[in-house]
């Protein structure tokens, strides 16, 4: 997944964008990457209003109202249990790739869906 993900310059990739019917994703930060095994969103709060654009959505972009932050309990690849706290960018990509789990897209979510 993270070579898919490098390769399409993207920010974050769900298994299901890739085939895998499994809830895992993957989130690409100023950190380093980040691996989500089994997530549960824990708690969200403030807002943040952008611009979103999706690997499986090519040419679109659309305005998307996410959390500015968000907690998120989840295991590594070896099963090791973890949270984070994402904010801002971090916050988002999480959301937006989280929602690919449950089938969703963007484009379900977003305001002045355009092509590029």
């Amino acid at each position: 997944m993270k070579d898919t993900l490098e390769d399409a310059k993207g920010a974050g990739l769900a298994a299901v964008q890739v085939g895998v019917l499994k809830r895992v994703f993957i989130v690409s930060v100023e950190e380093g990457y980040y691996e989500f095994v089994n997530p549960k969103i824990l708690g969200t709060s403030g807002s943040q209003y952008g611009t979103e654009g999706c690997l499986s959505v090519k040419g679109k972009w659309g305005d998307v109202k996410r959390p500015r932050k968000v907690t998120v309990e989840a295991q590594d690849r070896y099963g090791k249990k973890f949270k984070v706290v994402a904010r801002d960018f971090f916050a988002k990509a999480i959301c937006h790739e989280y929602d690919h789990l449950d089938g969703i897209l963007y484009t379900d979510k977003a305001d002045n869906l355009r092509d590029e």
